[in-house]
């Protein structure tokens, strides 16, 4: 399975959703098509109580083997995995190197999310607020659409090669079915669904974040855009989600609801 998202547009609250110890796992941006395997340290101690050791793997298939990790990772990793648990996935918000995962794993599971683009742009800017680093850019509006309009890019590529599930942010809020469609989809073999904000409560930069929902997923974080204060922030908001037209035509978000 593989989760296809861009920056800030709910794929953790998904990962979560479909993650229950010893039934599923979902690693979070591990980045292995780019040639690393980004760990989070309670995954290493999980795995680790099994056996598993992450770490080791990721010294013998980084170095000269990384163009080959995915590989690794599909005939060596993920069997291991899978006898303590029935199904392994992986969320991303880059994409470029999507097609190895694809070669990996011939008839991968992919679902795609979107989310308002307003959204996305104020929750980015939160965490630059917060310190975060890699964000520094995002009060150019030009960068930040570019930036997430080539990840949509390759989102189209993956639904026309692979037959990929869409949903949005909003819908797996909306508490309806989207998330027992995605469930089904994926063929999950959950008991039932995992427990919202159990990675970030994990990660200190993030920990407010976990807190936000509960452990329930909530509508707290859908169009956000409309408590936001008039001023600089919501006027470049605005403006990306102009830039970002196909990509909202697409999802369904309407421009007219732009204040």
């Amino acid at each position: 399975m593989y989760i296809s998202a861009l920056r800030r547009s709910g794929s953790t609250v998904l990962s979560e959703l479909l993650t229950r110890e010893g039934e599923a796992f979902i690693f979070r941006e591990p980045n292995l098509g780019r040639g690393r395997f980004e760990l989070k340290e309670a995954d290493i101690a999980m795995f680790g109580a099994v056996g598993i050791d992450l770490e080791a793997f990721k010294r013998r298939w980084t170095g000269w083997r990384k163009r080959r990790l995915v590989r690794g990772f599909a005939g060596e990793l993920v069997p291991r995995m899978l006898g303590h648990m029935r199904q392994v996935g992986v969320k991303e918000i880059f994409h470029d190197h999507w097609r190895k995962y694809w070669k990996a794993f011939p008839g991968m599971r992919v679902v795609v999310l979107g989310r308002d683009p307003r959204d996305i742009y104020l929750s980015m800017c939160d965490r630059r607020d917060r310190g975060i680093k890699g964000l520094e850019w995002v009060d150019d509006t030009q960068a930040a659409a570019e930036n997430l309009v080539t990840q949509f890019g390759f989102q189209l590529e993956m639904l026309e090669a692979c037959g990929g599930m869409r949903v949005t942010y909003e819908s797996l809020c909306a508490g309806g079915d989207a998330f027992e469609k995605v469930r089904r989809f994926v063929g999950s073999p959950i008991s039932e669904a995992g427990r919202v904000g159990q990675f970030n409560e994990g990660e200190v930069q993030r920990t407010g974040e976990a807190a936000v929902h509960g452990g329930a997923v909530t509508k707290q974080r859908v169009e956000r855009w409309r408590d936001e204060a008039e001023g600089p922030r919501l006027e470049r908001a605005h403006r990306v989600f102009e830039l970002m037209g196909e990509y909202a035509a697409f999802w369904g978000y309407q421009a007219s609801d732009c204040a």
